[in-house]
C-alpha cells in the first residue's frame, strides 16, 4: 500500500511540476510594443512642459541701498508686471513666463534700470540691477 500511495504522490508531483514548466500561458513576459517618442522625452526632460520659471530681481542704488518706493518686474509679450521690492531690494516670481523678458526696476528719483534676458524652463535667474539718479 505504501508503494502505491508513493507512485501516486511522485505522479502527481510530477504532472504538477511539468503543468508549470510546459504550459504556455499568460506567464510569459509581453513583447514590448512600439515606444512613443513623445513620452519617453516628457519622462527624461519634465522640464519640456514648464511654462513658467523662476526670476530674482534685486534692485539697488550707487551706494548699495534700497530707495524707498522701489518697483521691480519684467515686461513679457507687451504687458509690464511690477510690484514693490521688498526691504532688502528684492522680489521672488515664481511665475515669470519663460523666455524674452525685460527686468525693470525703477524708484522716485532715479532712472528707470531694464535688462532684456531669456527665462528658461527649470533655470532659476536672479537679475541685479543698479538704479541710477534721474538727470533734473
Amino acid at each position: 500500500m505504501r508503494s502505491v500511495s508513493f507512485l501516486i504522490l511522485a505522479f502527481v508531483l510530477g504532472a504538477g511540476i511539468a503543468f508549470f514548466l510546459l504550459r504556455d500561458g499568460d506567464t510569459h513576459l509581453a513583447e514590448p510594443g512600439p515606444v512613443d517618442e513623445t513620452e519617453t522625452e516628457l519622462a527624461r526632460n519634465p522640464h519640456v512642459l514648464m511654462k513658467t520659471g523662476t526670476l530674482v530681481v534685486r534692485a539697488r542704488a550707487p551706494d548699495g541701498s534700497v530707495p524707498a518706493g522701489t518697483e521691480v518686474g519684467y515686461r513679457f509679450a507687451g504687458e509690464t508686471r511690477l510690484v514693490y521690492a521688498a526691504g532688502d531690494g528684492t522680489r521672488e516670481f515664481a511665475d515669470a513666463p519663460l523666455g524674452d523678458l525685460v527686468v525693470i526696476a525703477r524708484a522716485p528719483g532715479y532712472a528707470e534700470a531694464t535688462q532684456p534676458r531669456r527665462l528658461l524652463a527649470g533655470v532659476a535667474m536672479e537679475v541685479i540691477l543698479h538704479l541710477v539718479p534721474a538727470a533734473e
